[in-house]
């Protein structure tokens, strides 16, 4: 639940006839209250959010904190496939990870906004539902409207959002009982609902909306094998740590010369107040001044504890 990646988004394809269709569209029905579907030329989308699978015995209690025990999921994917007669092809996964922090989750959200990011990402923010989410993504992506991105990186307080969906969230039940002693657990002022208690806790969420080559998984088969071979949940772990490394957390690379010139760049900072472009332009290293932003940036982020907490929490170090 806490710290573990979950499958929060899921959508799949697959071409059939419009009796299919239904078959499928009922299937899922019955294991989901709410979800998107499309049917045209011949090809049914759906789209459903596997946090949100109905348990079996449970009602009620809609939130997305807890991942459907991974045997649930696979017999709703099996039976897919089996009213389908063939191979359903996916088309978006989000992954999503959820940890405490030791601040309000709105000083790390304006810590992630003041950095500027490698190779080619860009960060900005909007409002979701009041909820004030910041955004990574390629910069190209912003330009075009045509495709959706490949990857979009999302972090938001997960805390706030439940209780703005229903007040009555402020003391939320779990689907399936865990036991997480950072969570402070208790009743509610009524004495109706006992469980996780919201209004106490920094619950930050980053999720990443996976697409393309950024998939760990192409088709519903390739995530019914990987339950069944028990390799799904390292896999997705993997995933969502590799791309946060190459995109959130990614540090410059450094040759032989530039581990020098970083040396030099530190030192300088350290005992100058003065501009830094002026400095290495007075030295006659103009074009080296491009790689000081990125190791001066990368300093920065060193001895930010806002940036360091989050690294060590959402990469498990």
């Amino acid at each position: 639940m806490i710290k573990t990646v979950k499958i929060d988004k899921l959508s799949f394809s697959v071409k059939v006839d419009s009796d299919t269709s239904k078959m499928i569209k009922e299937i899922v029905e019955q294991y989901y209250e709410k979800f998107q579907s499309k049917y045209a030329h011949n090809k049914l989308l759906c789209e459903v959010t596997p946090t949100k699978q109905n348990r079996e015995g449970y009602m009620g209690y809609n939130h997305n904190l807890q991942m459907i025990p991974l045997e649930e999921f696979c017999k709703f994917l099996k039976r897919l496939r089996e009213v389908a007669g063939q191979d359903l092809d996916v088309h978006r996964i989000d992954l999503a990870k959820d940890v405490l922090l030791r601040d309000e989750v709105k000083s790390y959200l304006d810590t992630l906004l003041d950095h500027e990011y490698l190779n080619g990402y860009i960060v900005d923010t909007k409002k979701t539902d009041s909820i004030e989410t910041v955004y990574i993504e390629k910069k190209k992506n912003l330009s075009s409207n045509k495709h959706k991105p490949k990857l979009l990186i999302k972090c938001y307080d997960k805390a706030t959002q439940l209780i703005d969906i229903d007040k009555a969230n402020r003391v939320l039940p779990l689907k399936e009982l865990v036991e997480i002693p950072e969570l402070p657990m208790g009743y509610s002022t009524g004495g109706d609902r006992y469980g996780i208690l919201l209004y106490q806790i920094n619950l930050f969420r980053c999720e990443l909306e996976l697409r393309n080559n950024n998939l760990p998984y192409h088709t519903i088969d390739q995530i019914i094998k990987a339950i069944e071979d028990k390799t799904f949940q390292d896999t997705v772990e993997t995933k969502y740590n590799s791309i946060l490394s190459n995109t959130v957390f990614a540090e410059p690379k450094q040759t032989s010369s530039a581990r020098s010139l970083k040396s030099i760049a530190v030192e300088l900072m350290r005992k100058s107040d003065r501009n830094y472009k002026l400095l290495f332009v007075n030295a006659g290293m103009r074009k080296e001044y491009n790689y000081f932003k990125k190791a001066k940036e990368v300093k920065i982020r060193e001895n930010d504890l806002n940036f360091e907490e989050l690294r060590k929490e959402l990469l498990n170090e």
